[in-house]
């Protein structure tokens, strides 16, 4: 998944094949028309994918999309929004949290506090739960990994103390 410069920064997604040290790219898919940003993915099963990227015809704010793979091919759902937030590297994050959904982690563009949401996903279409106040330090540094089906562990770094700290959820 990438911005291609070559076509207008628009949301690329591609499957490549890797061959020893050879990779060799297939049809490349425009996820979104418009330029994106900092691209953050996870893998929810061997042939779907979330990503969450900075959308840049809507003020650079953070949406989440699904990719499908059968082979090479790649089909899509539509963006949702994620927050009313412009997406910043260091402040989002994507993790599994089983075979039909992802956790989103991200700074609260109002009081800078760990935020969590479950994004919900059928086929290609992504429905969002009520977002959940993780921990309520100015936080950043975020990022979010699958530990085990319904748990996911989020890093974050406390901007009082400027340590780091880890947080497991529990994600329905």
């Amino acid at each position: 998944v990438y911005a291609d410069d070559s076509n207008g920064s628009k949301s690329t997604a591609q499957v490549l094949n890797i061959s020893g040290t050879t990779v060799t790219g297939n049809t490349e898919y425009v996820f979104s028309a418009d330029y994106g940003t900092y691209y953050t993915l996870a893998s929810i099963s061997s042939t779907k994918f979330v990503v969450v990227y900075g959308d840049g015809a809507d003020s650079e704010y953070s949406c989440v999309q699904a990719l499908s793979i059968a082979g090479t091919v790649i089909t899509f759902g539509a963006a949702v929004r994620v927050i009313n937030l412009a997406n910043q590297p260091g402040f989002i994050s994507v993790a599994k949290a089983d075979s039909r959904s992802a956790f989103i982690t991200y700074r609260n563009v109002t009081n800078s506090r760990l935020i969590g949401v479950t994004a919900n996903i059928s086929g290609t279409t992504i429905t969002l739960n009520a977002p959940v106040t993780m921990v309520s330090v100015i936080s950043s540094a975020i990022s979010s990994t699958y530990l085990d089906d319904g748990h996911v562990i989020s890093s974050y770094r406390n901007h009082s103390n400027s340590n780091g700290y880890g947080k497991v959820s529990a994600v329905s």
